[in-house]
């Protein structure tokens, strides 16, 4: 005869190996009551972090890369001391300067051939060569060789480029331009055999006089466009394109983005699948779009001598996003995503200036990985005070060379770091929650038993020897449990 005690040792084996075989892993605790020969028996809750928002939203990164869908995290690409910024200054000017990030400093390349007005812009190729649309009523299209510093003519836009003209490339190694000019044409370019073609499309009219402008770029297999317009009600100005043209999605614009794009609204991507959009208008906001949760955040507010006007432009290095403030000035801002701030870097030379026609553009020269970098997630409620945790398990790789480590902290308080100059920061909304002075426990094997309290965030740290290789990071469980 099968005593009770060995029954129920049985049955809690069967019960493991059960759990065991659906592919998730946790550590189970049994408690024994002696005095009535009870057994209590608990399965822990979890908190899963395996998306792209997960690693995302309100964590903190150093040197790292959060991948869209499935949603991974990585050492972010090195920057490398060629790793610079290019600026159309716009204006009729044919000035053209190249920002270097790593240094801080600007130097002046070849002029561009021809005055930059109206719709002038330019796209990288992802290797060597810029490409250029001149804007301005003309139908000039030019080539920059980054190795070499000159200019070479390229076929001639299909018609004359207007405000709302834009360029922007793509990794089916095509360009898409916006004609603008108070049509609503998208044309097509192959760089290969230097053509261009008009694609059918029955998207409204872009860049109805010199006072309103767009803005475009081509991003995990969709054209987005934005666009100002006369009304800063009209909230018809978002649009989600697919890559022949034909079929054109109006995105709807929610709080807090629904106050209107004036001139200077800018767009370009982020990190995984985010969009980043300056406002323009002589204001001061920068949003962040969800592509997954088509909901807009505030990514802070420029300075307030920095205000986003006529040839403002966004880019983006990877890491973090650029923006010039456009309206004739030659300020270049950086956002710091762990102090939620838009800092001035060195001005542009003078006197040059940002102003209609104005273009930034992000052009890498990696040669790698960064050698370390780590991911804060963010905080995690439980439910209870003094709530006890129990094990962190992670699926990763790491190739040879590379590492991985896990860290983790708890409190029963939590502080609320909001998002500086902003009035709405207290809302929830725009800042996050943080454990500021909570010393942290690294994870060795998977219990973190010791450690207690209601909130509890982890941190991962990465590192590599070889610069060509990263560890990857899939998904983090942690487990938790009341006694």
């Amino acid at each position: 005869m099968i005593s009770k005690k060995r029954l129920l040792t049985i049955v809690s084996l069967l019960i493991v190996v059960a759990f065991l075989n659906t592919g998730l892993f946790a550590a189970f605790s049994d408690v024994e009551n002696s005095a009535n020969n009870k057994i209590s028996a608990y399965t822990p809750k979890m908190w899963k972090s395996t998306t792209e928002d997960d690693f995302y939203n309100n964590t903190t990164k150093f040197e790292v890369h959060t991948l869209e869908s499935p949603g991974d995290v990585t050492l972010a690409e090195k920057e490398t001391a060629m790793s610079s910024l290019y600026l159309l200054a716009g204006g009729n000017t044919r000035d053209f300067y190249r920002y270097y990030t790593e240094s801080n400093n600007w130097s002046q390349r070849a002029n561009v051939p021809a005055n930059v007005g109206y719709g002038g812009s330019m796209a990288f190729d992802e290797s060597r060569y810029i490409y250029a649309m001149m804007g301005g009523g003309t139908r000039h299209f030019w080539r920059f060789d980054t190795q070499y510093n000159n200019w070479s003519k390229r076929a001639d836009t299909p018609g004359p480029v207007g405000a709302g003209g834009f360029l922007r490339n793509y990794n089916d190694g095509m360009f898409y331009a916006l004609q603008g000019g108070n049509t609503g044409t998208l044309w097509k370019y192959n760089p290969s055999n230097d053509t261009w073609w008009t694609l059918t499309t029955t998207l409204p009219k872009i860049g109805e006089t010199n006072a309103y402008g767009a803005s475009m770029v081509v991003y995990l297999g969709f054209i987005y466009i934005v666009r100002s317009t006369a009304s800063p009600t009209n909230t018809n100005v978002f649009y989600q394109v697919s890559l022949d043209g034909i079929t054109v999605t109006p995105i709807t614009i929610t709080n807090p983005a629904n106050k209107g794009f004036g001139l200077g609204v800018s767009i370009t991507h982020g990190q995984g699948a985010y969009l980043l959009i300056g406002r323009g208008g002589d204001n001061r906001e920068v949003y962040q779009y969800s592509i997954t949760t088509k909901a807009f955040t505030k990514l802070g507010l420029v300075p307030k001598n920095s205000k986003l006007n006529v040839g403002s432009d966004l880019a983006y290095d990877n890491i973090r996003p650029f923006v010039t403030a456009g309206g004739n000035t030659n300020i270049l801002l950086k956002y710091n995503s762990t102090l939620r701030t838009w800092a001035t870097m060195t001005s542009m030379p003078s006197p040059v200036k940002a102003n209609f026609g104005s273009n930034l553009l992000y052009v890498a020269f990696a040669t790698g990985y960064a050698p370390s970098g780590y991911l804060v997630s963010s905080v995690h409620d439980t439910g209870k005070a003094n709530m006890k945790l129990d094990s962190l398990f992670a699926d990763y790789t790491v190739p040879s060379g590379t590492s991985i480590s896990f860290k983790v902290r708890a409190s029963n308080t939590r502080t609320w770091i909001p998002t500086p100059d902003d009035p709405n920061n207290q809302t929830g909304v725009n800042g996050s929650w943080d454990l500021t002075g909570v010393a942290w426990t690294t994870v060795t094997g998977s219990s973190i038993s010791t450690i207690t309290g209601q909130y509890v965030q982890w941190r991962v740290d990465m590192t590599t020897t070889v610069t060509t290789s990263t560890p990857i990071l899939y998904e983090v469980r942690l487990y938790y449990r009341g006694f």
